[in-house]
């Protein structure tokens, strides 16, 4: 072996324990705590969290806020959404009244309430459409139940595909290829 290949070898070597730390602390980085608020102003923010935590509000299990869903919505709204989805989705925020977040839980629902009443108004006229309260809901729902928060204390944890036994069938039970057949 030549110096050229001891060299070489050496660095391939170096390169091949460095590269899984670097890899690890790279996707151990916070990648939200770059991004609040970036797609709202701070007071559009501030109301998209009053509404998310009136969708989803701290119960038993956390509020929606807790679970970082509207940093979430920002996120998918800049990088997955068209700027026609983002333009509506601003539009009605600004449409809400900025007393919003100091009114208490009666007048939040009562907000919420009609703006839902008015989104469907506005979908059996045309189904196709896209409304401002059929975003936030959608992604408050996504955010929240694929969060952590969501996965562990607000839903419950089932195994699957469970253990390995033979399960006895009543006569009326229909097993899967049973179905199938029709």
């Amino acid at each position: 072996m030549n110096r050229r290949q001891a060299i070489y070898r050496t660095l391939m070597l170096g390169a091949a324990l460095a590269t899984p730390s670097w890899a690890m602390n790279l996707l151990a980085t916070n990648h939200y705590a770059a991004t609040a608020p970036f797609f709202l102003s701070s007071s559009e923010n501030e109301l998209m969290t009053a509404l998310v935590d009136t969708i989803l509000p701290k119960t038993a299990t956390p509020s929606a806020s807790e679970a970082r869903v509207p940093e979430f919505i920002q996120m998918m709204l800049k990088d997955c959404y068209k700027q026609t989805e983002q333009d509506l989705f601003k539009k009605g925020l600004s449409e809400i009244d900025p007393g919003f977040v100091a009114m208490d839980k009666e007048g939040r629902n009562k907000v919420l309430a009609k703006m839902e009443g008015d989104s469907i108004a506005a979908l059996k006229a045309n189904p196709r459409s896209v409304t401002f309260w059929k975003l936030l809901k959608e992604l408050t729902l996504l955010g929240y139940f694929t969060s952590e928060i969501g996965m562990t204390q607000a839903m419950e944890y089932a195994p699957v595909p469970g253990k390995l036994e033979l399960i006895k069938l009543d006569k009326q039970q229909k097993t899967y290829s049973e179905y199938l057949a029709r």
